[in-house]
């Protein structure tokens, strides 16, 4: 779909969290010195995979972060509303509270797995005899994040949760921009959010899905994905919305688009055709020309369906200017489900903020499909101006969305 902006929407605040810091500084400077990334054993999910499948886990207990978060309501909140509460509080700060500035507020999150961690817990509980509390019903659902974020900011008129896989948080930011443009909404808290939970890694366990070692995005030998888990969110403003609250953008969101390949429910097409398409509406929002575009935050997640796919659609968007630089960061963090389109979201604000690009680490051998690898080394004081984040998910949808400095 082609919404045709009239006019950009400016982030006036960001909160990220994952396996590789609980800031966007602290993700930034690890992206640089990567090392071995966030990327490492399983030692906080209780699964009989540990040793097994490595992942990008935030190595902190969940009830360590819960005991960190005041005004809960009386909950016992899942690990990724703990992720998300984190978040926004960030991205609240740094836009100065907007959200109480007055005008239309509206929340919109994106997740997949939810409560799920409650959810697995409470139906071992029941089995085992040792259920006494049936709220889990509650907490484990998809919705309680974004319902539990908007009781705690007060004030929010517009709540909804989008749950559309692995493009949850990146749709989720685009619907914000969608309601902005409209005039239904003034300011808007957008992103997504996921935690690691058995539920997933058993899933993609039985797709055969998952690397035993540390993933390999874009290169010949991949084999699979290394899951993750965070959480991304934004302050989301109009113009006019500036005008009242006085804040100063970090980014401008100038192009989104959204589509659905239709070729299977759980795999994209091989020949891209869904974000080729998403890509392309994007920029044509945007008004970016093909040789504007500076950067690539791909989806990536090291699977031979998924990279053939999307790096045959960069290729075919690109055929007639130079490729830009394209990564994925899923060897850093791991794929962080729902939170994935969010967290680029975050790093390409840092990117364009720092004037880095940094690499698609772990990557050693090209594709033969590709006439081009990824960016292969970090690469610093550079002019990134335009910057294009991919979301796929299973089901096919296929979003895209291009980031420009202010």
């Amino acid at each position: 779909m082609n919404y045709g902006l009239m006019e950009p929407i400016y982030i006036t605040g960001m909160g990220m969290n994952c396996s590789l810091g609980w800031t966007p500084e602290e993700i930034h400077t690890s992206l640089i010195a990567d090392a071995k990334g966030g990327i490492s054993n399983i030692e906080i999910l209780n699964t009989r995979h540990r040793g097994t499948f490595p992942v990008g886990e935030i190595k902190r207990e969940t009830e360590d972060l819960r005991a960190e978060i005041t005004n809960q309501g009386g909950y016992q909140l899942n690990r990724t509303s703990i992720l998300a509460t984190k978040a926004v509080e960030q991205a609240i700060e740094q836009a100065r509270h907007a959200h109480r500035a007055g005008g239309r507020l509206g929340l919109i999150s994106g997740t997949t797995v939810g409560g799920m961690d409650v959810t697995e817990d409470g139906y071992i509980n029941h089995v085992e005899g040792r259920l006494h509390n049936i709220n889990f019903f509650q907490l484990g659902g998809a919705a309680f994040c974004a319902e539990y974020l908007a009781e705690r900011l007060g004030g929010v008129q517009y709540l909804s949760t989008i749950s559309t896989a692995c493009s949850s948080s990146l749709n989720a930011i685009g619907n914000a921009v969608q309601l902005l443009q409209a005039g239904q909404l003034d300011i808007a808290i957008a992103g997504g959010a996921d935690a690691l939970c058995r539920f997933t890694i058993n899933g993609f366990n039985s797709f055969r899905l998952l690397d035993q070692n540390r993933c390999r995005p874009f290169d010949a030998t991949r084999s699979g994905i290394n899951l993750g888990e965070g959480a991304a969110y934004f302050v989301l403003e109009t113009e006019t919305s500036l005008r009242r609250t006085g804040n100063k953008p970090i980014a401008m969101i100038t192009g989104y688009g959204n589509h659905n390949d239709r070729f299977h429910p759980s795999s994209i097409s091989p020949d891209g055709v869904g974000i080729q398409m998403a890509m392309r509406s994007a920029l044509e929002q945007s008004k970016t020309p093909l040789d504007k575009v500076d950067y690539i935050l791909t989806h990536g997640t090291a699977t031979p369906n998924n990279d053939a796919s999307e790096g045959a659609a960069i290729h075919n968007l690109f055929s007639e200017v130079a490729v830009p630089d394209y990564v994925s960061l899923k060897s850093s963090f791991g794929h962080t489900l729902a939170a994935s389109g969010a967290i680029n979201t975050g790093v390409g604000i840092t990117s364009i903020l720092n004037g880095t690009k940094y690499p698609n680490y772990n990557w050693t051998e090209a594709m033969p499909e590709l006439s081009s690898g990824p960016l292969a080394t970090t690469l610093e004081k550079q002019s990134v101006n335009n910057v294009i984040i991919n979301a796929t998910g299973m089901g096919g949808y296929c979003s895209s969305m291009v980031l420009s400095k202010t």
